[in-house]
């Protein structure tokens, strides 16, 4: 296939370690694969920890972002942003509850796939990531299978795996990923009625780092400002 697919590793892998990576390396020779920062962001500002990933969109231009465990749930965190809003492929987020909004935006064809043997991120968590964006949840492992056109109709699905880990071998081992990378892709061609130019779902990513840029330097003035305000009165107190 010639569409481009940005895959972003979960942690610990390269993509030479990830099977998922070399998978989709091999169905889809003009992918590219973004490693993902080591932490997860408490608020937008701290999206500038994703850097290397906002410029990965910039440049390769994709048509479909995949992301694993923790690079899924900076791919959340992105389309929450409005750094990306493509269609998407969400294989076991490590989204923190509390932490992450589990907030899709509308109008972003998304499929969400879990494992019911996750023991990293509980299979619940995926469940209420589902029924908050009001999922098609999808009873077979194959979108070629089932309510398949309950499937295509639905802006997000969920595909829950049964006995499958936080690895989610499956979805190489049974092929099942191409098919989930292009029936996202294919819902946002019905969407769009033609094809997307380069970048057409990707912001524009300097507009963006800018911005969180201005931000982070107003809330370290902020706090510079507050912790100079209480240094100033217990000073005072101790008079």
């Amino acid at each position: 296939e010639g569409r481009r697919v940005l895959y972003v590793l979960g942690g610990g892998q390269t993509p030479e370690s990830s099977y998922k990576a070399r998978y989709i390396q091999d169905k889809y020779p003009h992918s590219n694969c973004c490693p993902h920062p080591t932490t997860i962001p408490a608020n937008i500002g701290s999206l500038l920890q994703y850097t290397p990933v906002l410029l990965a969109l910039k440049e390769f231009k994709p048509q479909v972002c995949v992301g694993s465990s923790m690079g899924g749930a900076i791919l959340l965190n992105l389309l929450q942003a409005g750094a990306w809003k493509g269609p998407t492929v969400l294989m076991c987020p490590a989204v923190v509850p509390g932490l992450d909004s589990l907030e899709i935006p509308k109008g972003i064809p998304v499929c969400i796939v879990h494992g019911s043997a996750d023991n990293t991120v509980p299979a619940q968590l995926m469940q209420r990531l589902a029924k908050e964006n009001n999922a098609h949840i999808h009873g077979s492992p194959s979108l070629d299978t089932g309510d398949t056109q309950a499937a295509a109709a639905a802006e997000v699905v969920y595909i829950e795996l049964e006995g499958e880990t936080h690895d989610l071998q499956a979805v190489t081992s049974q092929d099942l990923l191409c098919g989930y990378i292009d029936a996202v892709y294919n819902k946002a061609m019905v969407q769009q009625q033609q094809p997307p130019q380069g970048g057409d779902w990707v912001a524009d990513i300097e507009e963006l780092i800018g911005k969180l840029e201005r931000e982070k330097e107003k809330d370290q003035k902020a706090k510079h400002q507050g912790a100079s305000t209480e240094h100033t009165k217990k000073t005072k107190d101790t008079k």
